[in-house]
């Protein structure tokens, strides 16, 4: 299969710029990293001018890469993915930030008017970055003359390259199933485009596994398995942090998910693309939240009564097959869902291990299935079940298995 990236003119427009400093924005998982690590690979590939690449995610890490130039004045190449996240990391660490920064302007002001080049990316739009320079600035109050002096009106002085999957045809974000498959028309359903749903999706359609299926309900129920499975908790993991520390964007969100005539306020709007949650739609000229299968699970999330529920199980008196979900409320209401057969077995295999993942391996051996996609389905399918009931406690342990994760919701 070939390497499905969007942004090659993108990436080319970026190479090409006269302008020194280059600053690149999108939101939260559609593919700024995997841009600005091509930009690097072309970078190294041309000339020898050193490149120093810092993750924005590992502060420490870059210190040191900038302690690692060497010395005189010699043109170099910096690329700094995820601008946002190093700012945030560093104003947990004053010290580290301010040294980080201090470096940065140092070895700058030798390379002044070389032939040096500055790449940045960030979820934020020049705006809002604008807004969390200044929160770093009054946390750390030496950075100001210095962040202001390298950061400053970036979107009037720096070229700005601004990265969607959506500002596109759709025959262009997938363009494989476009060639060979029937399956476009729920694929795009279920995806939205959504390069985080989208990459599983493409390694599904190139399986072996897949590639056996006869059926087309089963071959869409796989491919909703692999979506729900290897991207969509992704993408979840991000709603559940903005639920608890930004409950406006969310509560917004869920009215989205409900009523897609509505439209969020200009800044919570913002936020929302930043985190890749919603996009504009341009074939019908209204903001979106990305696939079917997302917008279905956010909108079962606004469903959730107020107050915490304990979830526990409940065996039958009588046959040790099948047994009860129960949901008790804060208010002490009890809700008893019966489940039976390997459903069943499934929820006390995992329930008993009080936290600790159980793994694919476990759950086909103790309910005797055969195949890796067989135990998933099953597994989906309870999750499906569970979060419909309003008591979402199985979750998905990337490489390890599913566990419980809580008595309380």
């Amino acid at each position: 299969m070939v390497e499905w990236f969007l942004y090659q003119d993108s990436l080319q427009s970026a190479k090409n710029q006269t302008r020194r400093r280059v600053f690149v924005h999108g939101g939260r998982g559609i593919g700024k990293t995997l841009f600005m690590t091509k930009l690097k690979e072309r970078s190294n590939s041309v000339g020898d001018v050193p490149l120093v690449f810092i993750n924005g995610r590992n502060p420490q890490q870059g210190r040191n890469l900038l302690q690692s130039l060497p010395g005189g004045e010699k043109p170099f190449h910096l690329i700094v993915d995820d601008l946002d996240l190093f700012l945030i990391s560093g104003k947990k660490n004053a010290a580290l930030l301010e040294d980080i920064v201090a470096q940065l302007m140092a070895v700058w002001s030798k390379v002044s008017g070389m032939d040096s080049r500055f790449f940045v990316s960030s979820t934020m739009s020049p705006s809002r970055l604008d807004h969390e320079l200044q929160s770093a600035c009054e946390t750390v109050p030496a950075l100001k003359g210095m962040l202001w002096e390298f950061f400053s009106d970036i979107g009037s002085t720096w070229n700005v390259i601004s990265l969607s999957p959506w500002n596109r045809p759709w025959e262009e974000i997938f363009p494989e199933v476009q060639k060979n498959n029937s399956e476009e028309h729920y694929i795009e359903e279920l995806t939205g485009g959504h390069p985080v749903l989208i990459s599983p999706l493409l390694k599904a359609l190139d399986s072996p596994e897949f590639k056996a299926i006869g059926d087309k309900k089963v071959s869409r129920a796989y491919l909703e398995d692999v979506i729900a499975r290897d991207g969509l908790t992704r993408i979840l993991r991000v709603v559940d942090k903005l639920r608890v520390s930004e409950p406006h964007a969310f509560e917004a969100l869920v009215a989205m998910a409900v009523d897609p005539e509505i439209i969020p306020p200009e800044d919570i709007r913002g936020r929302l693309l930043e985190q890749a949650l919603i996009y504009f739609n341009t074939r019908i000229s209204r903001y979106e939240i990305p696939g079917a299968l997302l917008k279905n699970r956010i909108k079962l999330w606004g469903r959730k009564e107020p107050g915490r529920s304990r979830v526990f199980l409940k065996p039958h008196d009588e046959d040790e097959s099948r047994g009860y979900l129960v949901v008790q409320s804060a208010t002490q209401e009890r809700e008893e869902h019966p489940f039976a057969g390997k459903q069943w077995i499934l929820l006390g295999l995992i329930a008993k291990k009080e936290g600790a993942p159980v793994s694919l391996s476990d759950i086909k051996e103790k309910l005797s299935i055969q195949s890796d996609f067989g135990a998933r389905s099953l597994v989906q399918r309870v999750i499906s079940k569970m979060t419909d009931l309003n008591a979402p406690v199985i979750k998905n342990v990337r490489k390890k298995g599913y566990c419980w994760s809580s008595i309380n919701i």
